[in-house]
Order: structure tokens, then sequence, then C-alpha cells
């Protein structure tokens, strides 16, 4: 058999043996994560451990964060860079980024970062907008936030000032959570997709938030990473990811 014949098979062994280790991986991970699901986002809100976030997996997390954010911030300069000048060329005088007021770790509020999408003075959206909106480009800016230690690339939801605002009646410790940085992406976020029930109910993603809490580690950090980008993969089925 000729040499380039046999060069062209061993190509495609690998890459059959390489989709056929992906395939068991992602199967795995499917088992997983229903494990996850099943037995802990089912939590009773009056019946939690009173425990402090661990400072070892604190500080791990920060320092991944930071080198993953910094990385990230200089794969995406170009695009970002080119985003930001596209923008400036069809919104004129308004700013690249729009702020929205955020509550973090220890309640210490800041400004969550995205692109422009939107007009300012209209609220119209060109298309321009709606096609990053719809790819999530919108979002990268939020990696500046987590350099800056405000972000988290996964945490809490980031509607905490919403739940506290609706729930200061309950006896639930909610606060704990504001001991924690909200993330890009969250277990509500990546739950959405087997949530059944009112997506809008606070009191759910309060649940969800305090079973992140009561489960944080790398290891489950690294199962809602691999769940966030099998849902961005998957968006052409009509998956949402980021709540607002």
């Amino acid at each position: 058999m000729p040499s380039s014949a046999v060069d062209i098979l061993n190509v495609l062994y690998i890459i059959l043996s390489a989709v056929g280790i992906l395939l068991i991986l992602f199967f795995l991970f499917n088992m997983y994560w229903k494990r996850v699901v099943i037995q802990r986002i089912t939590i009773n809100l009056y019946d939690l451990k009173t425990k402090q976030p661990n400072v070892a997996y604190l500080m791990s997390k920060r320092v991944l964060d930071l080198i993953g954010s910094l990385i990230s911030l200089w794969l995406f300069l170009p695009l970002m860079l080119t985003i930001s000048a596209l923008i400036k060329l069809i919104y004129r005088k308004q700013s690249i980024f729009v702020k929205k007021m955020r509550v973090g770790a220890d309640g210490k509020p800041f400004y969550e970062l995205h692109f422009r999408t939107t007009d300012e003075y209209s609220g119209q959206s060109r298309l321009f907008g709606k096609y990053i909106r719809k790819l999530n480009l919108d979002y990268l800016p939020l990696l500046l936030n987590v350099c800056k230690g405000e972000f988290s690339f996964v945490g809490r939801s980031k509607g905490i000032e919403m739940i506290l605002e609706h729930h200061r009646q309950l006896e639930a410790p909610f606060d704990r959570l504001l001991h924690i940085q909200p993330g890009i992406t969250s277990l509500w976020a990546v739950s959405l997709d087997i949530f059944v029930g009112d997506a809008n109910d606070l009191s759910e993603r309060l649940k969800y938030d305090l079973s992140y809490y009561e489960n944080m580690s790398l290891l489950f950090d690294l199962a809602l990473l691999i769940r966030t980008g099998i849902i961005i993969l998957g968006r052409s089925s009509g998956a949402q990811l980021t709540e607002e």
C-alpha cells in the first residue's frame, strides 16, 4: 500500500479515535450533570448547613479567574477593538459600553459592562447590534469585570439585588450569597433548559444560587463551564444561556 494511503488511514484513525473519546467524555459528563441536577439542586432553604466559603477554594478560584481573563482578553483584544470601533461608527457620540449596577462580593456595588447594542435615545437595535447580541459578543467586556475581581467565570446569578429586594421577609440565609461573586455563568443560567416552572420566579433563582453556594468546588465549577460550552454550541436549537 502506498505510503500516502497509509498516512491518510492513520489520520482518519486519529480523528475517529478523538471523536470516540469525546463522545465517551460527553456521555460521562451528561451522567454526572444529571446527578448534579437531581441531587444538588433539590435543597431546603430553611435547612442549610452554616458554613463559610473555603478560603483555599476562593483563592484558587481568583487566581484561575485572573489568568483566564488575561488570556481571554489577549485572545479577544482584536475582536473587541473592532467591535468598539464599529459601535463608535454606528452610534456616533454614544458610549461604547452599557453599564448595569450589580452587587458583588461582600455587597459591594459595581458596574457590569456590555457592548452597546441599542441606540441610547430611540432604544432601537441596528442589524449590527442584533448580530453581536445573537452571538453573545456583547458580553465580552465582562472579561474586564472578571480581571478586576468583580465577576467570576462561574458564580451565583447576577440578579442578587432583585432577590434581596423581593425576599427580605424570608428567613432563608440569602445573605451568605453576598460573600461570593456573581458569575458570567451560573447554576441557574445553565439549568434553564431543564427547569420546569416560572423562569421569572425569584425564589427559584434563590434556590439555585444557594444550591451552588452549598456545593462550591473547582470540579463543580468545571462542570458548569463545560455545560455552558455545550449550551453555547447548541444555540442554534434555541438554547438561551444568559440571564438579565
